[in-house]
């Protein structure tokens, strides 16, 4: 078959191949957090919350959305084996 008809013979298609890397699930997370984030008081006990960063995309891509007080804030996680910078600024630049 000619490799031009054939989508997946080309590279970039390739590194979307299942491995044991993957999520066997779902490859793309969406998160919506709108519930408040403030401090909670138990009794003796304190919480609050804590960000952290992972270092490490857990999915090929992640989209989190915040519902602060006054706006919505986003952040993008993503596998840089997979996608470049750029793109995700693309992505960021649509809203």
């Amino acid at each position: 078959m000619n490799p031009l008809l054939n989508p997946y013979s080309r590279k970039r298609y390739s590194r979307l191949e299942s491995s044991l890397n993957n999520n066997p699930l779902f490859r793309i997370m969406f998160a919506l957090n709108n519930k408040d984030s403030s401090i909670i008081e138990l009794p003796q006990l304190l919480v609050c919350p804590k960000a952290v960063d992972n270092k490490t995309s857990k999915f090929d891509i992640t989209l989190t959305l915040t519902d602060s007080t006054d706006e919505i804030l986003g952040t993008f996680e993503y596998n840089r084996d997979l996608f470049n910078k750029s793109t995700i600024k693309r992505m960021i630049s649509h809203s």
